[in-house]
């Protein structure tokens, strides 16, 4: 009996030596479990660490491919953070120098520190703001830049990310649009002085005025080369802040010491000479304390022209600024010296002719001539700026006074037809060369400026008294009998009759000859679109008597048939 307890003592004892050893066991395996977590764990965390590491290079390598200045700012200390390589190269430090320096150091995203708190408190309670201003670079040089400012915040921290952008090509180019755009506005004004011009002292006044008003020019002077033994250049109109400069300029286009400035090499090459900063021009020395005195800045001398190429004058204009003309600017200005130089040389050649006549000759008829040499001029002077229409308005002209004798009217009635027909286009001069000589199609405001040359031209001509209603006839050229034409959408016999005709040659002179944006079609196509529509779109009995000129009686756009229709 003893020893059977003996052994149940012992099985028991075995019993919990085993459940403690396997409680042991169970506690390792649990330990080894937890270790490869934690060893699991400690991987992953590396690997999270390397990939973070890996983000951080690549995220570094991302900023620093940016063409844009990007800059990391503290906006409680205003202090740099961090940069990436375009900051570094936009404003000449190093990325050290940066990190050692805060925003108003280097005034290089805001000029003073009030500005700057004040968008740091606008950021505050939005996401982002646009500004623009100039940046300054360490070497002291200024640049335009526009700056995207935004407020983050993680875990707590605060951060202002300023992106910056370089924006000085933007703004050139903005400029010389601009710049354009007004050199365009000044020659469209200049234009229409020409044409009402009636005396030179008064034509030359209203240019230099003009250019001064919608140039916005310092200064603008009109010189004559004189032919004296000084070989001097002599004021003769001026307008702008002068105060007494152009009479003591005392310029000569000699080859001296006072010929070397741009008034005195203009007239000797005969091409536009420009400073673009006179007080580093070494040739305006004689002149240089005056000019810059009077706020003149930069300068250009334009040549003007008699029809042979020899020079006879100087327009001389001055800007407030370095650097004014560039060389679009300059191509538009030659071409207001071109017209000026033609308007001078056409009333030069006027009042001659008019001294004449009235010396010699007091006739009717050749005050007539007169007034059609003045109509030529002008036709002549719309034509100068569209050279593929060239001849237009003169064939248009021919061919309507050819219509006009088919259809019985008399020489006077032929004659005042005649002369409205060479300046029906006259309006074109409101509209910039660059469209009128377009080859490819037009957008649809750039059509409504063409079709604007209808009023326009009558504008310039209805104060101007012509025993014809030479104003009426520019107005309607473009009505319809149908109502469907501009700008006023006439009908029928609201349209002059001489509109009407002139409505037919026009369109088929135009159908027929060559244009920038098309081949010539030729003569059986403008026939084809009168006959087409004769009686609707066009009057039916100019439309017969057109045809019949050309079917019947061998009219050629260019010539005048024989007999009474050559008008």
């Amino acid at each position: 009996m003893a020893d059977k307890l003996c052994d149940i003592d012992e099985l028991a004892r075995l019993q919990a030596e085993l459940g403690a050893a396997q409680a042991r066991e169970r506690a390792a395996q649990d330990t080894r479990r937890a270790l490869l977590a934690m060893l699991e764990d400690l991987e992953e965390s590396q690997r999270e660490v390397e990939q973070t590491e890996e983000r951080l290079r690549l995220f570094r390598s991302l900023l620093d491919r940016s063409s844009d200045g990007i800059y990391v700012v503290d906006p409680a200390t205003s202090r740099f953070l961090d940069v990436n390589e375009a900051a570094c190269r936009d404003l000449g430090y190093t990325r050290e120098e940066l990190l050692q320096r805060g925003v108003v150091d280097i005034q290089t995203l805001l000029p003073d520190l009030a500005a700057w708190q004040a968008h740091v408190q606008v950021l505050r309670t939005q996401e982002e703001a646009l500004i623009e201003f100039e940046s300054l670079r360490k070497d002291g040089s200024r640049f335009p830049v526009e700056v995207s400012l935004r407020y983050v915040a993680v875990e707590g921290q605060a951060y202002i990310i300023a992106v910056v952008r370089d924006i000085t090509e933007r703004k050139q180019a903005a400029m010389a649009l601009h710049n354009a755009l007004r050199v365009q506005r000044t020659l469209s004004a200049c234009n229409g002085i020409l044409v009402h011009a009636v005396e030179e002292a008064q034509l030359l006044a209203d240019m230099c005025r003009n250019i001064i008003e919608r140039g916005g020019y310092r200064l603008a002077w009109i010189g004559l080369v004189e032919h004296d033994a000084g070989k001097s250049v002599r004021p003769i109109a001026s307008a702008g802040y002068d105060e007494g400069y152009t009479e003591a300029l005392n310029i000569t286009w000699a080859d001296n010491e006072r010929g070397q400035g741009p008034t005195g090499r203009a007239v000797r090459s005969g091409k536009p000479v420009f400073v673009r900063d006179i007080a580093q021009g070494p040739a305006y020395s004689p002149w240089r304390e005056q000019a810059l005195g009077h706020g003149y800045v930069a300068s250009i001398a334009l040549p003007l022209k008699e029809e042979g190429g020899e020079v006879f004058g100087v327009l001389d204009l001055y800007a407030a600024e370095p650097n004014a003309f560039d060389e679009a600017e300059i191509r538009m200005l030659q071409e207001l010296a071109d017209d000026l130089s033609f308007g001078m040389h056409t009333m030069r050649t006027r009042r001659e002719r008019d001294h004449y006549q009235q010396e010699h000759l007091k006739s009717a008829e050749r005050l007539k001539e007169t007034l059609t040499d003045t109509i030529r001029a002008i036709a002549l002077t719309v034509e100068k700026r569209d050279p593929y229409t060239a001849g237009h308005q003169s064939r248009v002209a021919d061919l309507a006074a050819a219509i006009a004798g088919e259809l019985g009217l008399d020489a006077d009635r032929i004659e005042g037809l005649r002369l409205g027909a060479m300046i029906h286009d006259i309006g074109k001069i409101y509209v910039p060369s660059e469209i009128l000589n377009r080859p490819g199609r037009l957008t649809a405001p750039e059509f409504e400026m063409i079709k604007s040359h209808a009023e326009v031209g009558y504008d310039i001509i209805k104060d101007v008294k012509f025993p014809w209603p030479v104003a009426d006839m520019i107005l309607q050229h473009h009505e319809r009998m149908d109502g469907s034409g501009y700008p006023r959408g006439l009908k029928g016999e609201a349209i002059i009759l001489e509109a009407r005709i002139l409505c037919v040659a026009d369109v088929v002179e135009a159908i027929t000859a060559h244009r920038p944006y098309r081949p010539a079609i030729g003569i059986d196509a403008g026939l084809a679109e009168i006959e087409a529509k004769r009686g609707l779109v066009y009057d039916a009995n100019v439309v017969d008597a057109c045809l019949r000129l050309f079917r019947e009686k061998g009219y050629t756009l260019g010539e005048s048939p024989e007999g009474d229709h050559a008008g």
